[in-house]
């Protein structure tokens, strides 16, 4: 999974969530909050868990067209139906079949007319973008949480190789640094965004988070994001604001481990 594959879900998950709510947020200041700065939580080495290569079976169920991946589409849908079980998040799955439905409706172009300033850090930018997402299996649920404007929400992308996935953090960390504040211009409202690391701890192979801090006039949205690499796999969660970032990290580093443990035991 390439580092553009992880943000084109990241992204389109942020894009329909800020025109859905009309960007907006609870009533506050207009100024954005400092850059978050949180210390890596201690996690637990799972010394006797592995990813195995061979998971990728298909039993039976949705058929895997020509996707070569390490975990079928069934395999992760089954995955987050676990993460709904054991956290009682009474979630909505969209499997792999249903997200590509809705990206043939919508079209591979930009969503819901937004723009990006500056360029470089718009995702929607790669014409190929969308078709390299397509290429792997996907699978993704939405739940309720701590805030009362968007779901929180768990992603999973699996590919076959590790040849790509080895610079999803890296791609990861390189758009962080070009683009920690930018504009989105959506359906004629101007977003500021800023958007800062944070250190975290988690049983996946490899984790990066961030906070993106999100600003309309007079109101700020914020949320705590997290992808995690567990194979060729990729995990991306998205917590809403509780007002605590701290506990907002915790809660996805939670969320991540549960994935990676159901992934581990597929």
């Amino acid at each position: 999974m390439s580092g553009r594959d992880g943000r084109w879900l990241a992204a389109l998950t942020g894009a329909v969530l800020l025109v859905g709510t009309g960007c907006s947020a609870g009533e506050g200041t207009d100024d954005l909050p400092p850059p978050a700065t949180l210390a890596a939580e201690p996690t637990t080495d799972p010394t006797d868990s592995a990813t195995d290569p061979t998971a990728g079976a298909d039993a039976g169920g949705t058929p895997a067209a020509s996707l070569d991946a390490e975990f079928t589409p069934d395999e992760l849908a089954a995955a987050l139906e676990t993460l709904n079980a054991e956290e009682s998040l009474e979630g909505v799955i969209l499997t792999d079949s249903d997200i590509r439905e809705l990206v043939a409706e919508s079209g591979s172009g930009n969503p819901g007319g937004l723009t990006v300033s500056p360029e470089e850090c718009n995702v929607f930018a790669d014409p190929d973008l969308t078709e390299q997402a397509l290429n792997a299996a996907l699978a993704t649920m939405t739940f309720a949480g701590a805030s009362s404007l968007q779901p929180d929400s768990v992603s999973l992308t699996s590919h076959a190789s590790d040849e790509v996935i080895e610079e999803q953090l890296d791609a990861n960390r390189d758009q962080l640094a070009a683009c920690s504040e930018f504009e989105m211009d959506i359906a004629g409202e101007t977003v500021m965004v800023r958007v800062s690391e944070l250190a975290v701890a988690t049983i996946a192979d490899e984790a990066f988070a961030v906070q993106t801090v999100v600003q309309v006039p007079g109101t700020i949205q914020q949320t705590v994001s997290l992808t995690a690499v567990v194979g060729t796999t990729t995990i991306n969660v998205t917590v809403g604001s509780s007002g605590d970032s701290a506990l907002d990290l915790a809660r996805g580093r939670d969320l991540v481990d549960t994935t990676v443990t159901a992934l581990r035991g597929l």
